[in-house]
């Protein structure tokens, strides 16, 4: 093993912090569509006479629990925020956006329940919800967001955008440790700014 350099320290890599949102999709569809992916298999392997007429259906059947199942493994891994050097880069399954920390006016954490009332939610929101209404989010404040409003909602929960400022919502498991890797980060880049 080479020796480093006195003086030298190897760059660190940033950590992964993982959007709790996705996690919680990936859960909730998780073994229903193993499930399902089981089920359908073993009918095709199967294969009886009566189910002849329905192979087509189940094939279908099949090939959509599939991709079900590659969706929740994309939602769980392809979803995190990072706080790199000069940015917070915020990565969800089908699309990213960044966030320079001289645009980030306040970093507050609060509880989600405090934000989106569960009175106010739809049943089903309440039910996906449930087991993070009491997760403690950081809610970053910006004059204005990386995108427009209505292309943000396409691509992510109405969860992640603030509703009393302008601003962006991130949960994660650890928030303690994602504050702390952004607020060292935020005083690198005022530090290195000319």
């Amino acid at each position: 093993m080479r020796e480093q350099a006195p003086g030298k320290t190897k760059p660190q890599r940033a950590k992964r912090h993982a959007l709790l949102y996705h996690q919680r999709l990936s859960e909730q569809y998780f073994w229903p569509a193993v499930g399902i992916v089981a089920v359908t298999a073993a009918l095709l392997v199967w294969n009886p006479s009566k189910l002849e007429p329905f192979r087509l259906l189940v094939s279908v059947a099949l090939a959509c629990s599939g991709m079900i199942l590659a969706l929740t493994f994309a939602f769980r891994l392809r979803a995190y925020a990072i706080c790199a050097d000069q940015a917070l880069l915020v990565q969800l399954p089908f699309y990213h956006f960044t966030i320079p920390y001289r645009a980030i006016k306040n970093v507050r954490p609060t509880e989600l329940f405090r934000m989106y009332p569960p009175r106010e939610q739809s049943w089903g929101q309440r039910r996906f919800l449930e087991p993070i209404f009491e997760t403690t989010v950081l809610v970053i404040e910006l004059d204005t967001l990386p995108a427009h409003t209505s292309w943000l909602r396409f691509w992510m929960s109405k969860y992640m955008l603030s509703p009393d400022t302008t601003g962006v919502i991130i949960a994660v498991r650890d928030w303690l440790k994602f504050r702390a890797d952004l607020d060292e980060q935020r005083s690198k880049s005022r530090r290195l700014a000319p």
